[in-house]
């Protein structure tokens, strides 16, 4: 038995690690994206950097490409983007007097945090699944564990984020400073 949970333990940690390289350069799309001045909205960017994120985290844990599983990753992308932005967003910009960052610098930040959080919360829910502990049919489960669990990390993470980077931040600066915050107070492996 003992061996048999080594080699689970392995796996579990072997699917972690890919997810997590997969999350990395999707923080970074959302970073650049948030930070280039572009004349459409970054939104339609951000929304296929999410969707390319989470299906590849998906073929990661062998979720099955079916309507169900169509839900499940629509819901993650969904709550993830309106519980992080719409409900966190707009506190930790408020909480922070006489914030003096630049738009692009802001909109960065928090491109950044929303792909970072969306692919966390896709790792926690599709591990859940391939272990057996949760279906692809509890969206219910899912949507809870987003607004709670990973709601008030993100706001964290902004948070600590806005208060360590200048006006004049560089893209990769920005980057460090929400790899840092964000993984510290969310990875999986922390849990």
């Amino acid at each position: 038995m003992e061996g048999s949970d080594l080699e689970i333990k392995k796996l579990v940690l072997s699917k972690r690690l890919r997810a997590q390289s997969i999350i990395g350069i999707a923080t970074t799309v959302g970073v650049v994206v948030g930070a280039i001045p572009i004349p459409f909205s970054d939104a339609v960017l951000l929304n296929k950097a999410e969707n390319i994120e989470v299906n590849s985290i998906a073929t990661i844990y062998e979720i099955t490409k079916d309507d169900k599983s169509r839900e499940f990753i629509n819901t993650i992308i969904q709550v993830g983007t309106a519980s992080s932005v719409i409900s966190s967003a707009a506190s930790a910009l408020k909480a922070i007097p006489g914030v003096n960052l630049g738009t692009g610098v802001i909109n960065a930040i928090i491109a950044g945090s929303i792909v970072a959080v969306i692919g966390e919360s896709a790792v926690f829910a599709f591990e859940q699944v391939s272990m057996g502990k949760k279906t692809i049919d509890d969206l219910e489960w899912l949507e809870k564990v987003m607004k709670s669990k990973f709601a008030a990390r993100f706001t964290k993470s902004v948070y600590a984020s806005f208060r360590q980077i200048s006006n004049n931040a560089k893209k990769e600066e920005i980057l460090q400073i929400i790899k840092e915050n964000f993984f510290t107070t969310t990875s999986v492996a922390a849990r």
